[in-house]
């Protein structure tokens, strides 16, 4: 081999996504490129290719997009961190370990006011995303309610509950709750 020639005035990026984003995205999706060879500047690209297969070792998919390079200031073979233009939305959410797994069906505690002191009370929730120990709660709570995070598995419905402030708990002497 005497020689290689690159045609560098457009890169190929290939980059895997989460599983758990996938969903998120398609071909025609821009992104941005960070590269540490040029700190603070970001590079557009867009994405033109998104694999059929998520794969069982990462679980996440394979996707290939392209950055223009017209002035050839990125070279082949550098390393590039992507951040995908996935829209951020607000959203309630709980731990996972707040939620009542049924058959059918999902469920949280929601601490309410009662003639012996606070109760807990069963209301069916629907899930959105999950991920990371944390589930987006689509309907079935509002912003305003109070829910048992720590202890389900001794709560029963209309029980009364004892409410502890999680700072204080976690910085007592270890003691049972």
């Amino acid at each position: 081999e005497l020689a290689t020639l690159d045609d560098t005035s457009r890169l190929k990026l290939d980059f895997e996504v989460p599983e758990t984003s996938f969903a998120r995205i398609k071909k025609g999706d821009s992104f941005d490129a960070l590269s540490s060879a040029f700190p603070g500047e970001t590079f557009k690209g867009t994405i033109a290719e998104v694999d059929t297969r998520v794969s069982t070792g990462s679980r996440s998919v394979m996707v290939r997009g392209y950055l223009p390079n017209p002035q050839g200031r990125l070279k082949p073979g550098m390393v590039m961190n992507v951040r995908l233009g996935v829209a951020e939305r607000r959203s309630l959410s709980l731990p996972e370990a707040a939620l009542v797994e049924k058959p059918n069906a999902v469920s949280v505690f929601v601490v309410k006011p009662g003639d012996k002191g606070p109760t807990a009370s069963s209301v069916d929730v629907t899930i959105g995303y999950r991920g990371e120990g944390v589930a987006e709660i689509i309907s079935g709570l509002g912003p305003d309610d109070s829910v048992v995070v720590d202890g389900i598995s001794r709560v029963r419905p209309q029980g009364v509950v004892k409410i502890v402030d999680a700072k204080k708990a976690a910085s007592a002497p270890s003691q049972e709750r």
